[in-house]
């Protein structure tokens, strides 16, 4: 496995989305109490991003909804997600601007969208985020993106605490392109110059790994792991445990991280070990 990479890999863990209130609005019934509730930052998910950096950026994000506890706040002990919020994956790149844009090859939110139609064939605007590091170590990421309790494209403000990636950390980047998906009969061409390259993406990056990726009938489905014990992010020791899973996953659709060989529509993009 090659030590020199390109890009360093990252594990992230969202803190908190905030959509800015719209100032104006031709529909004043109900935007004072939603504009209320947007004002204040929530997290109702359990985000984690993980990006396997190197020469390819490949990134899996995926966000289960937390459960309901009606006589607690303790929800951080929940695992399995019965509910998803949004689950994509795709390749983040800088702008000349100095902010990042996510490509969305894979999208819960416009699952099933003809092969080759852009971030997943979608009307929303790019995904694209200026990010700013804080003081006390997390990132605020400012856009704007459709907010889906209201159906319109508002400004956001999101809050990221990065996970350090220890030292001697295995980094594992899985595709699966997009002519695997239906090996019979072929695919299509790709109508479209904006093209979707492949239909499922699998990151380890240490202690954590993620698949995002379409089924046969055009669902998303996504699984998290985490490694529990045997020193973290190493290469000894340990079992991996599904930490969160939305929609169920065949063979095909996931590579296990504790398992090297590689299904047979995979293929390998990155596989290094992380020494900072």
């Amino acid at each position: 496995m090659s030590q020199h990479v390109e890009l360093p890999p990252s594990i992230s863990h969202r803190v908190s989305l905030r959509f800015i209130p719209d100032d104006d609005t031709d529909d004043t019934s109900h935007v004072d109490a939603m504009q209320a509730a947007d004002a204040a930052p929530l997290e109702p998910t359990r985000t984690v991003v993980l990006n396997g950096g190197g020469h390819s950026a490949i990134f899996t994000d995926f966000r289960p909804l937390l459960p309901f506890h009606p006589d607690t706040t303790a929800v951080e002990n929940a695992t399995t997600a019965t509910a998803c919020e949004w689950a994509f994956a795709g390749v983040k790149s800088h702008l000349p601007d100095g902010s990042a844009c996510w490509s969305h090859s894979v999208d819960s939110r416009h699952a099933g969208a003809v092969d080759g139609e852009g971030d997943g064939g979608s009307d929303d605007p790019p995904d694209v985020g200026a990010c700013q590091l804080l003081p006390d170590g997390c990132e605020l990421e400012r856009g704007s993106m459709r907010n889906p309790a209201t159906g319109r494209i508002q400004a956001y403000e999101e809050f990221w605490r990065p996970e350090l990636v220890p030292p001697g950390s295995p980094v594992r980047v899985l595709v699966r392109h997009r002519h695997h998906r239906h090996p019979s009969p072929p695919p299509p061409p790709a109508p479209s110059a904006h093209e979707r390259p492949f239909s499922g993406a699998f990151v380890r990056v240490g202690p954590w790994a993620q698949v995002v990726a379409e089924a046969r009938d055009g669902s998303v489905r996504a699984r998290r792991w985490k490694l529990v014990g045997g020193g973290g992010g190493g290469p000894a020791g340990g079992s991996w445990v599904v930490d969160a899973e939305f929609g169920a996953l065949g063979n095909d659709d996931a590579p296990h991280p504790g398992i090297a060989t590689v299904p047979e529509v995979w293929d390998v993009v990155e596989d290094y070990v992380w020494f900072g």
